[in-house]
């Protein structure tokens, strides 16, 4: 008879003696047996035969948005007073004035949680009348929470389909 299915102390919390993973009298080979043995003995399905049963499947990711690579967000100045608040998931931020905006400075981008990290990079792309507004100094402790801080140190105007990269540094951003 197999030492495992001996009768242990019936008042010990682990009294069922034929649980051979937690019977203290089972030797170890029969206790990690016991243990493998659902890995060992099912039937896995193969490689080849998942990705057949799952051609086509969309992939998820918790560190970027479904299916788009980018997720753009478009601001026309809509609240008038150059902060952009992004919404969650916003990868790429198109600005352009309203029609009725001759240019309208751009102060200060509000990142959403998702955004508010190290690293991460905000793509925009211009058309043009949008003033960039340096509101932040780059290794400075600065005021504004959102602010930019670009690369020559002065306000700048890009000419319409001009792509800026930035990247959140320490509650402000920089230009790449």
């Amino acid at each position: 008879q197999p030492t495992s299915l001996h009768l242990v102390n019936p008042n010990a919390n682990n009294y069922d003696a034929t649980d051979i993973t937690t019977n203290p009298n089972a030797a170890g080979h029969e206790r990690i047996d016991a243990l493998l043995e659902p890995f060992v003995n099912s039937d896995y399905q193969k490689e080849p035969v998942v990705e057949a049963a799952h051609q086509g499947d969309i992939n998820y990711s918790t560190n970027h948005p479904v299916l788009p690579q980018s997720y753009e967000q478009v601001d026309r100045n809509n609240n008038g007073n150059g902060i952009v608040d992004l919404l969650p998931y916003t990868t790429m931020l198109t600005v352009a004035p309203k029609a009725d905006f001759k240019t309208w400075p751009m102060k200060v981008i509000n990142p959403s949680p998702w955004q508010d990290q190290q690293g991460f990079e905000l793509t925009i792309l211009t058309f043009g009348n949008v003033n960039f507004v340096n509101s932040a100094l780059f290794a400075q402790n600065n005021n504004i929470n959102g602010g930019i801080a670009l690369k020559n140190k002065v306000d700048k105007i890009y000419d319409p389909g001009t792509i800026i990269k930035l990247i959140r540094y320490n509650n402000y951003w920089i230009q790449e």
